[in-house]
């Protein structure tokens, strides 16, 4: 029994023995080369993407980083970048792509080791970022308008907007030829004050208008990306029914249809019809206009009142009135519609029926014409 035991013990040491030479290897091959000494890595890293370039801020306050290294596409490329002359003592700015490390439209993973002077480094630090460019631009589009009207008396624009559809939309640049001092002006509208609506002023005309957009693709990028011009149509409200020839179903004393055409919204100045019966007031545009809005203005005394209830607005098409508006229970003096624009030289105010006088201050009807540069 004794050497029983004595074999067990002998087996254990020796078991033991083998043991401690296995780990005493182990430990000296990573010693046979000095200890490994780390520094410490970056404290944090903000990424600023661009149009194929990336500002990365390292923020660091050691005083041992003389410089860092920096890897990207799985290691392939690198940046070593030594700090000097750093602006602040809190971070160091590196900017990659505008040098002969071209930039690849795509999302990254950049490893960064800070070194001090003696060739120790850190462990490594990860920042992902994405970089953007002629792809991410292809995508970008004009903010849609609703409409451009230019007015010739105060060389103004309207521009009335659709909601923006991107959130990366940031303001709205226009190039113009002033009408005031005779030169180029660049405008640049942030989208929070465009509006529904934007009025430019002194704009000359005969020179083209154009617009553009311009967007972030991040809110701290570094670069901003824009549509390409494209020129606004300019498009002036016209009142085709001014000063126009006129016939009337019949008029009442010196109340003649030409006064219903003339501007003016005074009480000498109206067409008033006879009463009761059928009465209409027809007007020669001269040419044909693509019309696409009707006003009326009703009244007596001076006031805007007695409003025409029941009436029918008609285009002449190959000699035959077409009904393009007919309507019933109108209460607004002061009426105008706007309907789906149509081509025609002449059109017809007509009043089916009525008890009472028609009395017109005046009717407008409107189209829009193409004005300045836009028109060659």
């Amino acid at each position: 029994m004794k050497k029983y035991f004595l074999y067990i013990s002998l087996m254990c040491m020796a078991s033991f023995m083998v043991n401690c030479t296995d780990i005493n290897e182990i430990h000296d091959e990573y010693l046979k080369n000095g200890e490994t000494i780390y520094i410490a890595k970056v404290d944090s890293i903000d990424a600023f993407s661009g149009d194929k370039r990336i500002l990365l801020r390292l923020y660091s306050k050691n005083p041992r980083i003389s410089s860092f290294a920096i890897f990207w596409n799985e290691m392939i490329d690198s940046l070593i970048v030594p700090v000097e002359n750093r602006v602040s003592s809190d971070y160091f700015d590196v900017l990659i792509g505008d040098n002969d490390k071209i930039m690849e439209e795509k999302s990254y993973v950049f490893e960064i080791y800070s070194r001090d002077e003696k060739g120790h480094r850190s462990i490594k630090y990860e920042q992902i970022a994405e970089i953007y460019g002629d792809s991410y631009r292809s995508t970008l589009q004009n903010h849609y308008y609703k409409s451009a009207n230019f007015d010739s008396q105060t060389s103004s624009l309207t521009l009335t907007w659709f909601s923006s559809i991107d959130d990366t939309e940031i303001a709205v640049g226009f190039n113009y030829h002033n009408k005031q001092t005779g030169v180029g002006t660049s405008q640049i509208i942030g989208v929070d004050d465009l509006g529904s609506s934007t009025i430019i002023a002194d704009i000359d005309p005969d020179y083209p208008v154009l617009y553009r957009t311009l967007f972030l693709p991040e809110p701290e990028a570094i670069d901003t990306f824009y549509t390409a011009f494209k020129e606004i149509e300019l498009l002036e409200t016209v009142n085709v029914a001014l000063n126009k020839p006129v016939r009337v179903s019949d008029v009442l004393a010196a109340y003649e249809g030409h006064l219903a055409v003339d501007g003016l919204f005074t009480n000498a100045s109206r067409w008033v019809s006879t009463t009761p019966g059928e009465h209409w007031i027809e007007i020669d545009l001269g040419a044909e206009y693509d019309i696409y809005s009707l006003a009326t203005w009703s009244g007596a005394s001076g006031n805007f009142m007695n409003p025409i209830p029941n009436f029918i607005f008609q285009i002449d098409v190959a000699g035959l009135w077409k009904n393009i508006l007919t309507v019933s229970g109108n209460t607004n003096p002061q009426y105008r519609v706007e309907f789906e624009s149509v081509k025609t030289s002449k059109v017809r105010y007509f009043v089916p029926y009525s008890t009472d006088n028609t009395r017109l201050y005046e009717i407008a009807v409107y189209a829009k014409n193409k004005v300045g540069s836009s028109v060659r």
